[in-house]
C-alpha cells in the first residue's frame, strides 16, 4: 500500500486481482488454497451452525 501512495503503483507484489473490475467481471479473490469453513459458521440453507 505504501508503494501505491508513494509511487502510484505497486512494484513489490502484484495486487491487480484486489483491483475493484474484480466485481464487475464477477470474480473473486482465490488463491491456490482455498478458504476452509469456519465451525461457527452459519449455514443458512440447513439454519444451523455447520
Amino acid at each position: 500500500m505504501a508503494e501505491l501512495i508513494t509511487e502510484g503503483r505497486a512494484t513489490t507484489v502484484d495486487i491487480t486481482p484486489f483491483g475493484l473490475e474484480r466485481f464487475i467481471a464477477g470474480k473473486s479473490v482465490e488463491g491456490p488454497y482455498p478458504y476452509a469453513p469456519r465451525r461457527d459458521h452459519w449455514d443458512p440453507v440447513r439454519g444451523t451452525v455447520v
